[in-house]
């Protein structure tokens, strides 16, 4: 098979491909399992859920209401987080949900009040 005819038939199956996405409403292929839709917290703008990405995976920084600091691989509700402003050199980190506040020792391990 020459290159002209991979490139064309290419092509048509990216085609193909665009017009089955386009039938599909966007709420249904990509849903925003968000804690923070919905919930009864006030203002969702005041709250946000602290991430970081690889090219395989989304992690999300959980407190739980245990106290135990952790990464999640989803967004449920122990992650979202209140930043506040304590001066302009500090920020408080509170988990929403657990009411508990990352802290940092001497050496550098997480822990929550």
């Amino acid at each position: 098979m020459d290159v002209s005819k991979r490139l064309g038939m290419r092509d048509t199956v990216l085609a193909l491909f665009l017009a089955v996405l386009q039938g599909l409403p966007i709420v249904e292929a990509s849903p925003n399992p968000s804690p923070l839709v919905g919930s009864n917290w006030g203002n969702p703008r005041r709250y946000v859920h602290l991430q970081t990405s690889t090219d395989f995976n989304t992690f999300y920084l959980e407190i739980r209401v245990d106290g135990a600091v952790r990464r999640a691989t989803a967004r449920t509700s122990y992650s979202v987080i209140l930043l506040k402003a304590e001066t302009r050199e500090r920020l408080a980190i509170l988990g929403v949900k657990s009411n508990r506040y990352l802290c940092m020792d001497l050496e550098g391990n997480a822990f929550t009040s």
